[in-house]
C-alpha cells in the first residue's frame, strides 16, 4: 500500500467527519441569526406606534401592534395569534373577504373613511390601509393591515 493511499484510506473519513461538522456549525449560526431577525421584526411590529396587523394567506393573525390590539377592544380578549380575523370579527367576512383576496393578489388597498366594528362594541371610523407582504421568492404570503 502506498503512503498516499493509506492516507486517502484512514484521514479521508475524519475530513469528511470535519466537513460535516462545520457545515452544522453554519447551519445552526444560520437559524440562531434568522431567530434573532424574526425576534427583531417581531418585537418591532408589536411596539410599533400604529394599528398593525399581519395575517396569513387564511387570515390568521401572526403578529399585531399592542396599539391594533387597544384600538381593536382585544386587549382582554386572550390570545389573537393564530385565531382568524373572521374569527375575532364575525361581520367582518362579508366587508373584507374581496378586499383581503384582491391583496393576495398583490394589491394595496387604501381607505379613507370606514366605520369598524371592534370587538368591544365600539364603531370608530378608521383609515386603512392593506398591503401584501413577499417571501423571499416574491410570492404573496401574508397581508398587513395598518389602521389609523
Amino acid at each position: 500500500m502506498q503512503p498516499y493511499d493509506w492516507g486517502r484510506k484512514h484521514l479521508q473519513p475524519i475530513a469528511n467527519e470535519w466537513e460535516h461538522r462545520l457545515g452544522m456549525q453554519a447551519q445552526v449560526a444560520r437559524e440562531a441569526e434568522t431567530l434573532a431577525i424574526n425576534q427583531l421584526l417581531s418585537s418591532t411590529i408589536k411596539s410599533a406606534p400604529v394599528s398593525l396587523v399581519m395575517t396569513d394567506r387564511d387570515m390568521h393573525v401572526v403578529q399585531t401592534s399592542d396599539r391594533w390590539l387597544r384600538e381593536m377592544g382585544l386587549e382582554n380578549a386572550g390570545p389573537v395569534v393564530g385565531r382568524t380575523i373572521y374569527e375575532l370579527f364575525p361581520e367582518a367576512r362579508e366587508r373584507w373577504e374581496a378586499a383581503y383576496l384582491h391583496c393576495l393578489e398583490g394589491n394595496t388597498l387604501h381607505t379613507e373613511r370606514m366605520q369598524m366594528q371592534t370587538h368591544d362594541g365600539r364603531q370608530p371610523w378608521v383609515r386603512t390601509e392593506m398591503t401584501p407582504w413577499r417571501n423571499p421568492g416574491g410570492e404573496v404570503n401574508q397581508a398587513a393591515f395598518l389602521g389609523s
